[in-house]
Parts: C-alpha cells; sequence; structure tokens
C-alpha cells in the first residue's frame, strides 16, 4: 500500500509541480516572481507538519494521504520545471516558432513542456521514495492509513506495540530486545 501511495502521491506532486512551474517560467514577469515567492513561501514551512495539517482535516485513507502528499512535494518540481523553461525559452527553435505567428500557449504545449517532461519524470521517480517515507510517517502516527490497512507505518505502529515490557522491566517475548 505503501508503495502504491507513494506513486500516485509522487505523480500528483508531478502534475502539479510542472503546471505551476511551466506556467511560472512561460509567462515570466511578475507572474513568474509571484508564484516563485509563493514556492518560497511553501518551501519554508516542513513537509511532515504542512501533511499532517492537510491529513487531520480528513478521515484516515488513501486518498487524503494522496491529497496532503501531493500538495506538500510539488515544489521541487515546480522549481525544476521552471529553470528548464527559462532555459528552453532561449533556444532558438522558440524564437522561431513565436517568429512564424505561434502564440505563447501553443510554443507552451508543442515545445516547452515536450522540452521538460525528462526532467519531471526523474522528479516523479526521485520523489516516490520521499513520498512513502511521508505516507508512512503519518500512518505511524495514526493520521494516514486505517490501522487494519497494511502500510510501511501502520506495521511499525502494529509492531511497536507487540514487545511490551514483562515483569523485572524485562520484554516479554524472547523475540523482543
Amino acid at each position: 500500500m505503501s508503495l502504491l501511495v507513494g506513486v500516485v502521491a509522487a505523480l500528483t506532486a508531478t502534475v502539479i509541480g510542472t503546471a505551476v512551474g511551466a506556467t511560472a517560467g512561460a509567462l515570466g514577469g511578475w507572474v513568474d516572481r509571484t508564484v516563485m515567492r509563493l514556492v518560497d513561501t511553501f518551501s519554508s514551512v516542513p513537509h511532515l507538519l504542512l501533511g499532517i495539517f492537510i491529513v487531520a482535516m480528513f478521515r484516515p485513507g488513501v486518498w487524503p494521504v494522496v491529497i496532503s502528499v501531493g500538495l506538500t512535494h510539488w515544489l521541487s518540481t515546480a522549481r525544476i520545471v521552471r529553470a528548464e523553461v527559462l532555459s528552453l525559452r532561449s533556444r532558438p527553435y522558440i524564437d522561431a516558432a513565436v517568429s512564424g505567428g505561434a502564440s505563447r500557449w501553443r510554443v507552451v504545449v508543442r515545445h516547452l513542456l515536450p522540452g521538460v517532461l525528462p526532467q519531471a519524470g526523474l522528479a516523479a521517480v526521485l520523489m516516490v521514495p520521499h513520498a512513502m517515507w511521508h505516507e508512512s510517517a503519518l500512518s505511524f502516527l495514526g493520521l494516514g492509513l486505517p490501522t487494519h490497512t497494511a502500510s510501511l507505518g501502520t506495521l511499525i505502529q502494529g509492531a511497536r506495540g507487540s514487545c511490551s515490557p514483562g515483569s523485572g522491566g524485562r520484554p516479554s517475548s524472547p523475540d523482543c530486545s
């Protein structure tokens, strides 16, 4: 379950980050400055704390965790995509498309987005283990997936309670240390 949540959350964050980064890079000017200041503001808040806040508004389940992780992890993808869009905007084939009469959105869809897809895909792949870690942390705290769902966090939480101290302060099971 942790892998599924990690993949879906990473894809969600990648779509959001790609859209925000491409918009900021393509429009430039005050839109770029405003969007990137918002990215900086959200980056100043720890992901896990923001994730706890978002998940606490819902009942434990898969979708609240996916939404929480997706909404807190798009920032790095937005920065990567924006940087690549700014790099691609200075290429001669973009100037040729604009000189040929292509609209701004046509340039974005036909030339810029295909140019940033490899970086966005790599960001998604690298985000999967991080998203799995956040899901596990939220589930361990009891805010993520329901306790009857097998995920890394719920398994660790369940194992934590299985080694209770017996008489004399020793674990009751010989397997507990």
